[in-house]
């Protein structure tokens, strides 16, 4: 049975086969494409910081969107809006020779995903996480995006602040 994308109407054999969908809208915050892209954790994502109740909420539905269902929540991302942005930083030279259906892999996701999360704290908070992990690596990602977790419920709770909405707590 063939599966039709509803963003873009096009069909494919199974729906688990993947394709940069034209449809698709990438990520944006506040109308600008994050920086996810390689360098320092404390580079800037933005051009201008964010509140903190909002810089909270983006970044754990970001990390919800690396790491999967948590504690009975649920990111609202899906992982290709991603792929615009991360082709943005990617070597040119990784898609020269199969042309740009290169895919991304879901690490790719999960690192852009955590980079953005990562400096969005940063720079709202005006501080440097120092995480346990590294990017670029399948458990150090994992190890990483898990301190990322738990780095945002603890800020949240320090500012009195729901992560998933970024309202405050009653």
């Amino acid at each position: 049975m063939a599966w039709t994308c509803p963003h873009c109407g096009e069909k494919f054999a199974q729906a688990s086969d993947g394709h940069e969908c034209a449809g698709f809208k990438e990520y944006r915050v506040r109308g600008e494409v994050p920086n996810g892209g390689p360098g320092k954790d404390h580079d800037p994502a933005l051009t201008q910081p964010l509140p903190i109740p909002e810089a909270l909420r983006r970044a754990f539905d970001l990390v919800l969107m690396a790491s999967g269902v948590r504690d009975g929540f649920e990111s609202g991302i899906d992982p290709r809006s991603l792929h615009t942005a991360i082709r943005i930083y990617r070597p040119k030279d990784k898609f020269e020779h199969v042309g740009k259906s290169c895919n991304i892999t879901p690490l790719d996701e999960r690192m852009h995903a955590g980079r953005v999360a990562q400096r969005l704290l940063n720079q709202a908070c005006e501080t440097r996480l120092k995480l346990p992990g590294r990017w670029g690596e399948g458990k150090g990602t994992r190890v990483r995006i898990e301190a990322l977790y738990n780095a945002i419920r603890a800020l949240a709770e320090a500012h009195g602040i729901d992560p998933c909405t970024g309202s405050p707590l009653k």
